[in-house]
């Protein structure tokens, strides 16, 4: 959780480079926050990149590539 205390084991099982727009809602859904749109997950990444490169005085692009990673649940508290 956002304290830092363990709620689940998690196992990937894949890892994709895929192009920021290429995202779909497919993926949205899978990572399973905010309202599990591709509008929110697009808007939501966006702000975080953005503020993640910032301080290396560069921009987001459509064309950045995103890793998407895809697990499965292992344990659940």
């Amino acid at each position: 959780d956002i304290e830092g205390n363990a709620k689940c084991i998690l196992r990937t099982v894949a890892v994709r480079l895929k192009p920021y727009f290429s995202i779909r809602e497919s993926y949205a859904k899978i990572e399973g926050e905010g309202d599990l749109s591709l509008d929110y997950w697009k808007r939501w990444h966006w702000d975080r990149i953005t503020q993640e490169l910032d301080q290396y005085q560069r921009v987001p692009r459509e064309s950045m590539i995103i890793v998407c990673e895809y697990f499965d649940k292992v344990f659940e508290r």
